[in-house]
């Protein structure tokens, strides 16, 4: 007979170091290699968290947006790197954060439905890891949706400027932004908690018209962002302690127990691979 503990469904850890932008994407995608591959080989293929830092601080840009967004004059100047992610949304900068990368094999029942129901169910870890942290927090109605940048004549939106529909927030400012990729039935989210960086920040790297666009991006970012450091004040945890109590958030939501492994030798050389010939290329990043 099997016990409780045999039961409990099992999930992968990866609670990882900081790296660069592309490393970082890289490392994500083998991850998503890994997860299609075990898939096909299982019938039961295991979900993956992955929890990352960055380091040097680095724009993303969402997999569709326009590279002309970016100042590249200004991030140089800054040691700022630059890298399109996978996963949709607006742009981001990486900086003092903790990231969170979830991946979920085909035909797994957090995946089911549309993106929105996905991203209904997935927030409940999320919530339940920062009320560990002292933090309650919310969802964006069903019906709201980001807003797009300052600048009157910009298409590309800022990921922070205003929560969309299902997204963390408190007190109406949204504290995590997530975006998802699906594809050969692997589901990707991607989610960024900033713990005390400053998110007015995005608007130096961003080109605008006129300086007067930028400082009203960055007034509207105060009033519809927040990070964990301006909700908790002097109390900040460590980022291993905030990573600690998101992975404790989803395991205590999910019923699920954690196998903490880091990555494999093969996945290693597949993160670099994928480093070297896409997200650390110029015709990726600039691929729009």
């Amino acid at each position: 007979m099997a016990t409780a503990e045999q039961e409990t469904p099992r999930w992968r850890l990866i609670i990882d170091s900081a790296h660069g932008g592309a490393a970082n994407m890289a490392r994500d995608e083998a991850l998503r290699e890994s997860v299609r591959a075990n898939a096909a080989k299982m019938a039961a293929a295991t979900p993956i968290l992955r929890l990352y830092g960055w380091q040097p601080p680095c724009l993303s840009l969402g997999y569709g947006q326009r590279a002309r967004l970016v100042d590249d004059e200004r991030c140089r100047a800054r040691g700022w790197q630059v890298v399109r992610r996978p996963s949709g949304g607006g742009a981001l900068l990486h900086a003092d954060e903790l990231t969170y990368c979830l991946l979920l094999p085909p035909g797994h029942p957090l995946q089911q439905g549309d993106i929105l129901s996905s991203y209904a169910r997935l927030r409940r870890g999320l919530v339940a890891g920062l009320a560990r942290l002292g933090v309650c927090a919310d969802a964006a109605p069903a019906d709201a949706v980001a807003v797009e940048s300052a600048a009157p004549n910009r298409s590309e939106a800022i990921c922070y400027l205003q929560p969309a529909a299902q997204e963390i927030t408190v007190g109406g400012r949204k504290l995590i932004g997530s975006a998802q990729l699906r594809r050969r039935g692997v589901l990707l989210q991607h989610g960024s908690l900033s713990l005390a960086a400053d998110l007015t920040a995005i608007a130096d790297a961003l080109h605008f018209d006129a300086e007067a666009e930028r400082a009203a991006a960055k007034e509207e970012l105060r009033r519809g962002a927040c990070s964990l450091g301006e909700i908790l004040g002097g109390s900040l945890p460590s980022w291993s302690e905030a990573a600690a109590a998101l992975a404790a958030g989803f395991a205590a939501v999910f019923g699920i127990r954690w196998d903490e492994r880091p990555f494999s030798a093969a996945e290693e050389a597949r993160a670099r691979t994928w480093a070297e010939t896409r997200y650390g290329a110029a015709a990726w990043t600039e691929r729009r």
